[in-house]
């Protein structure tokens, strides 16, 4: 009877546990990039009070040859290596605009 008991008790804890108290959070950073004339912006939103914006010359633009091959790879890898260095990793990426505008989200693990 004791174990019963016991059973029943340890049941009724793990029931009335609420599930999000079990699982980890996450913080989800969207990064949106848009490619306009030989620029290349990108947008990352944190959340919906904070936004931050960087801009590089685009890999085809003619001022790009100027600064060498590879400009815009290494604008990309600037803003990456940051978010990476923040804990975040990329969870999901998606085109819009017909491949002018490019979406990733960044997500977060914490406890």
């Amino acid at each position: 009877m004791k174990k019963l008991i016991l059973f029943g008790a340890c049941w009724m804890a793990l029931a009335l546990s609420p599930v999000a108290a079990q699982t980890k959070r996450s913080e989800v950073v969207v990064v949106q990039t848009i490619e306009t004339g030989g620029e290349v912006r990108v947008v990352i939103a944190y959340g919906s009070d904070k936004t931050e914006v960087v801009t590089f010359k685009d890999y085809f633009s003619k001022d790009a040859s100027q600064k060498g091959p590879g400009a815009g790879a290494v604008g990309y890898q600037k803003v990456f290596a940051k978010l990476y260095q923040e804990g975040y990793s990329v969870k999901s990426t998606f085109a819009t605009g017909g491949g002018i505008t490019s979406t990733l989200v960044f997500v977060r693990e914490k406890e």
